[in-house]
């Protein structure tokens, strides 16, 4: 996860989509969606006018969902106090507005709170030891408390509790249950835990969401059909809880570089930009998400503080705008099987 590591902290310096909230639940709406990289912009018009154009591009890729992923921080891998980026993280009122608009355009919205790296030295979300986990929740739960209560207020169809927490997942499963449970009695839509590439470890009380940053050991020149068959073998090993039909794609990114198949999570590859390896990711990734008959797929993603409609990605390894990945994108989501 290193060169995610990289990007993401280089960013930080309607109706429930479930019949019911249990993890084997029935789909009822399929989601298409962009993770949209969402912070305050310094005014509330500012930022909403913003989140405007980037809804309209959101829509004219036939997108019918947004993932708002709004940044919090930790001073460090092994310490407590989970809370707000001063300047930077969207107040809950902000972000309730946000949720608002997107709604006004006719898209579903996901809430996922995304721990910044930048604190956390040479680890990663997934490597939290803090000291005390008991007081390290009761931080975590007064940080989430005002965006669940707006996400109920707003309808927000979906809220992420715990984002690439493979560590604190693993070690204190009945915690997370529990935690799950008290943020059911302010949140009444589906709660998703989402884990990374890496290793599924589930919160049994959540949706099952996966961050599909899985490894296919090819050459640059592989086909979508050898991606697709690659993709789909390593979803088979990952043993997703549930049903398959009930998962979501949370985040799929690759950079188009070089050797980005063996490490699709490394956002650092470059600099020189080999377009088709990641058009061809997010065919075989959107033939995944047809294949298995999952719940969505989010495309990884659009930075709502930058982002222009004259936006020009070609020289970017990993952003998309105006691209042949862009018209992958579009295509996926004009597919119906």
């Amino acid at each position: 996860m290193v060169g995610r590591v990289v990007a993401i902290a280089g960013l930080v310096a309607s109706s429930a989509l479930l019949t019911s909230h249990r993890a084997d639940a029935t789909v009822v709406v399929k989601q298409k969606g962009v993770a949209i990289f969402t912070v305050d912009l310094g005014s509330a018009q500012k930022t909403l006018s913003q989140a405007a154009l980037t809804y309209t591009y959101v829509k004219s890729l036939g997108a019918n969902a947004v993932a708002l992923n709004f940044p919090f921080q930790i001073s460090g891998f092994d310490t407590n106090d989970p809370s707000a980026i001063p300047g930077i993280t969207p107040s809950a009122t902000l972000l309730g507005q946000l949720v608002a608009l997107a709604k006004q355009d006719h898209l579903m919205v996901a809430l996922r709170p995304l721990l910044a790296e930048n604190t956390l030295g040479k680890h990663w979300r997934g490597q939290l030891a803090p000291t005390n986990i008991t007081t390290w929740f009761t931080n975590y739960a007064a940080f989430l408390h005002p965006y669940l209560v707006m996400a109920k207020a707003q309808a927000a169809n979906s809220f992420y509790i715990s984002n690439e927490f493979d560590s604190l997942v693993s070690e204190y499963p009945t915690k997370w249950v529990s935690f799950v449970k008290q943020a059911r009695t302010i949140y009444k839509g589906t709660i998703y835990s989402s884990t990374p590439h890496s290793k599924f470890i589930p919160v049994s009380s959540a949706a099952a969401a996966y961050d599909d940053y899985d490894s296919v050991f090819v050459p640059d020149s592989a086909t979508v059909a050898t991606l697709t068959t690659g993709l789909e073998t390593d979803l088979s090993h990952d043993r997703i809880p549930g049903k398959l039909s009930n998962l979501v794609l949370s985040e799929v990114g690759i950079a188009g570089a070089h050797g980005a198949y063996v490490i699709p999570y490394n956002f650092g590859l470059g600099p020189t930009v080999i377009r088709p390896i990641q058009t061809n990711w997010f065919t075989a990734m959107c033939n995944l998400y047809f294949a298995d008959h999952l719940a969505g797929i989010y495309f990884w993603m659009l930075n709502l503080a930058t982002f222009s409609p004259t936006e020009d990605d070609s020289a970017s390894p990993t952003n998309w705008v105006a691209t042949p990945s862009e018209a992958a994108i579009k295509t996926c989501f004009a597919r119906t099987a």
